[in-house]
């Protein structure tokens, strides 16, 4: 099956696009050479081909969305950088200055 102007024109249309004639044209040859490429693919037998779903067998590894806090040498070094520190019980928070206003 090979496309001609119409069917351009229809698929524009379709599509909601605006195509120019000399877009057309080049349109139509690029078309019609993918469908070739297409047509070459129907002529495998893929009979007994079972089909596949993934190119290799690496699967995702999932893991559990746990965050852990360590209260150690990392934390305190960057709260040593702060201005204010709040403290709490749980956590460490900077304390900046009010940034929205009435």
């Amino acid at each position: 099956m090979l496309i001609n102007a119409h069917e351009l024109n229809n698929l524009a249309f379709l599509s909601k696009i605006y195509i120019q004639r000399q877009e057309a044209i080049n349109y139509i040859q690029d078309l019609n050479i993918m469908l070739k490429c297409v047509a070459i693919l129907h002529e495998v037998n893929t009979d007994n081909i079972m089909p596949t779903t993934h190119i290799t067998s690496t699967r995702n590894v999932w893991r559990q969305d746990i965050v852990y806090i360590e209260h150690g040498t990392i934390t305190t070094v960057l709260m040593k950088n702060a201005p204010c520190i709040e403290k709490s019980t749980k956590n460490f928070f900077y304390k900046i200055e009010k940034v929205i206003t009435k």
